[in-house]
């Protein structure tokens, strides 16, 4: 336990030393300002661009227009940010030797896995419900959530969706030494589970379920219950990918 503990501290200084977890936190808040204002700022636009003479009605935006936003920036920009700076977590240990040095003094390989994964973990949270923060007290302040159902619940869909990405990451850093081997890893594992979330009845069972689902539990025309299942089988595989990855570590030659 002292290992990992300090492995974790290790990780979140290189973080803070590399500048990795400010840059991230300032994205997440320009998204989490991004969302209203777009939403709120739209309509403006629109009418700028239609030319003289020429007459279109544009609906007044409301809230749920800035949540909306925030489902297509999160997981479009927000996952991928995260992927692209993590994606190198394993490789620069590879390249520079370092595990070799603190493996031969006694720290578990295992330990080497959940730290890494604790501290992507972590970032992404403190990250993902920044941006939750902002745009929910900028929305408030523009319009009313009050007339937004379950936002908490579709959120938190979305963040437990994010943390197995990076458990998948995590697998294809392990697996691969270079920086776009992990990417790609990520990439073709989340492009599988998208075709399997389009087969009629057990589109619901994928993580990519979780991504997608977010404005229809807004707008109640899904219910809640209808994702438990979803969740428990992405916390699963979450779960099962890091057992994976710390499996592999173990077995791979450095």
């Amino acid at each position: 336990m002292m290992s990992y503990r300090a492995f974790v501290e290790k990780e979140f200084c290189e973080n803070i030393r590399s500048y990795k977890m400010y840059i991230l936190i300032v994205i997440f808040v320009f998204l989490g300002l991004l969302n209203p204002i777009t939403a709120k700022m739209t309509p403006v636009i629109l009418n700028t661009l239609v030319e003289q003479g020429v007459s279109i009605t544009i609906p007044e935006p409301v809230a749920i227009d800035s949540w909306m936003q925030f489902y297509k920036n999160v997981p479009n920009m927000g996952i991928i940010v995260f992927v692209i700076v993590f994606s190198g977590i394993m490789s620069s240990e590879y390249g520079k030797g370092t595990l070799i040095n603190i493996i031969a003094k006694g720290l578990p390989r295992r330990d080497v896995v959940l730290a890494k994964y604790t501290v992507v973990s972590l970032l992404w949270t403190v990250c993902y419900w920044t941006c939750y923060g902002v745009t929910y007290i900028y929305t408030g302040y523009f319009w009313r959530n009050s007339f937004v159902h379950h936002v908490v619940y579709a959120a938190f869909c979305l963040w437990v969706f994010g943390l197995f990405i990076f458990s998948t990451l995590i697998l294809g850093a392990v697996l691969y030494r270079s920086n776009y081997g992990s990417m790609l890893f990520t990439g073709v594992f989340f492009l599988c589970m998208y075709l399997f979330s389009m087969l009629p009845k057990l589109g619901k069972l994928s993580p990519v379920f979780l991504s997608s689902c977010n404005m229809r539990i807004i707008q109640e025309n899904l219910d809640c219950s209808d994702t438990v299942l979803t969740l428990g089988i992405t916390v699963l595989l979450s779960v099962i990918m890091v057992v994976i990855a710390i499996i592999v570590l173990n077995k791979k030659k450095l």
